[in-house]
């Protein structure tokens, strides 16, 4: 694997991401309550998350029924 900007590991620089996969990949199971919590953490940034507007909600799951009959109709 080449190093630099042409290198297809974009987190080759950032050895935590490396020492990550490591600590969820170990021996044995996968543990998933780590996963989801390293998950969690990187995708909000450690802050509770707001409740969504029930109307909201509601849309847009109406809007994924739809999207999956459209889908359902092509597959």
């Amino acid at each position: 694997m080449a190093d630099g900007p042409e290198s297809e590991n974009p987190f080759e620089n950032l050895p935590m991401f490396g020492d990550l996969a490591r600590a969820l990949a170990g021996q044995g199971p996968l543990n998933w309550d780590a996963a989801r919590q390293f998950a969690a953490l990187a995708a909000n940034g450690g802050a509770t998350e707001p409740n969504i507007d029930p109307t909201v909600r509601i849309k847009l799951a109406e809007l994924a029924q739809i999207a999956q009959l459209h889908v359902r109709d092509l597959t």
